[in-house]
């Protein structure tokens, strides 16, 4: 055998050694992918979506203003904002927890109304602050929060869900729970304390805002 045809031989089998090589670790490839998919689907279907908190405080809050029969009540909110890590599998959660306090004697005025009526409005929060011209300010958005001053701008890319429950004597009846709706008179009926809770959802960030009321007769 001469040499050109050994160069050919000694060539042919270093590339089919590569190739081989190469099929190798794609295999391995897609034997740790299939391993990795399947520990994720059986974490899934086990435990659902992995949802770590992280000390982190969420600091870019909506401001929830709730009326009942056009009073301002006073709510509590919880915000929960989902930073996705794997999709539908591993999320990390940022919250925040505040009060918004509104007319602090209302109950008086609606536990012997024949109607009632709820609205939610959900606010941005801006400060103004000096910008690189000369006697110009920009508004910069900020924490909705009621410790300091804000200018507030109506958002529209908020959905909502209600619960509503009642309590009286020691005993609970949830009376509904779907989506949103303004007059909440066919639930507001018997004597109790009532709790409202509407759910709010934005981009990756789910708000529970509650507010509750007495009905004495």
């Amino acid at each position: 055998m001469d040499k050109n045809s050994m160069r050919k031989k000694a060539a042919n089998k270093y590339f089919k050694s590569v190739l081989e090589l190469k099929e190798e670790k794609k295999s391995k490839i897609i034997y740790i992918i299939s391993i990795m998919l399947f520990i994720l689907i059986a974490i899934k279907l086990i435990f659902g979506e992995l949802v770590i908190p992280i000390p982190f405080k969420y600091k870019d809050n909506r401001l929830y203003e709730v009326y009942l029969n056009d009073l301002d009540m006073t709510s509590e909110v919880i915000d929960k904002r989902k930073i996705t890590i794997i999709p539908y599998f591993l999320y990390l959660e940022q919250s925040y927890h505040g009060v918004y306090i509104g007319n602090g004697e209302i109950y008086e005025d609606i536990e012997n109304s024949t109607t009632y009526n709820l609205k939610i409005n959900s606010y941005d929060c801006y400060s103004a602050v000096p910008s690189l011209k000369e006697n110009e300010k920009i508004n910069y958005k900020i924490s909705c929060n009621m410790e300091q001053n804000y200018i507030k701008k109506l958002t529209k890319d908020t959905t909502y869900k209600l619960y509503i429950k009642r309590t009286y004597k020691g005993k609970e009846t949830i009376l509904y729970d779907g989506k949103f709706i303004e007059d909440i008179t066919p639930y507001i009926v018997e004597k109790g304390r009532y709790y409202v809770r509407i759910m709010g959802n934005y981009k990756n960030v789910e708000s529970e805002i509650s507010i509750s009321f007495d009905k004495n007769n």
